[in-house]
């Protein structure tokens, strides 16, 4: 099957940001999958953490940290670090789709289109058939998967090119600036 304009165009951007097409793109779809699931998860152990400690500790959380630094045994304060940096750690996932996703839609070339794709069949709470993303972009069947499949690609640029580099690099500015003082 002969690549379409728009995916020779893809490729080179990939190029030019030393990325190998086909892995990266198939990482992106693979994160993509995901992500429904993940925010599930993570509002769910929230929501579970939060019960918990109101339960334990009281409706307070300046006493609950209290207790959980001064007074809990070492493997509970432990596990409740634990479960935190877990939340935080995947909130970091929620945020470099979020931030790759505004770039999709930036996108010059049919970037709405790519984004309501996307949004549709992978992060919206509830999941979508092609069927009924296809009425709301108004397009036929082939140019659907082609428009997906142009999504899913540019989608890998906006993690891989962009958006975990941009964190990686804040990351790397905060510890600098640990380190300085």
């Amino acid at each position: 099957m002969a690549k379409g304009k728009m995916l020779r165009e893809l490729e080179r951007l990939y190029e030019s940001h030393e990325l190998p097409f086909l892995p990266t793109k198939l990482k992106a779809k693979a994160v993509l999958s995901i992500y429904r699931n993940v925010v599930w998860s993570v509002k769910n152990t929230a929501q579970c953490l939060a019960c918990e400690q109101e339960v334990t500790y009281g409706s307070d959380l300046g006493k609950a940290l209290s207790y959980l630094e001064n007074f809990a045994p070492e493997r509970v304060l432990d596990d409740f670090e634990a479960r935190v940096r877990h939340l935080f750690e995947t909130k970091w996932l929620i945020d470099i789709i979020d931030s790759a996703l505004i770039r999709l839609k930036e996108y010059p070339v049919h970037g709405q289109c790519y984004y309501t794709i996307i949004q549709y069949s992978y992060l919206s709470r509830d999941k979508h058939s092609n069927e009924e993303i296809m009425r709301k972009v108004a397009l036929e069947k082939t140019s659907f998967y082609e428009r997906k499949n142009e999504a899913i690609a540019i989608m890998g640029i906006a993690l891989w090119g962009y958006a975990l580099p941009t964190l990686l690099k804040e990351i790397s500015d905060e510890k600098s600036k640990g380190e300085q003082k």
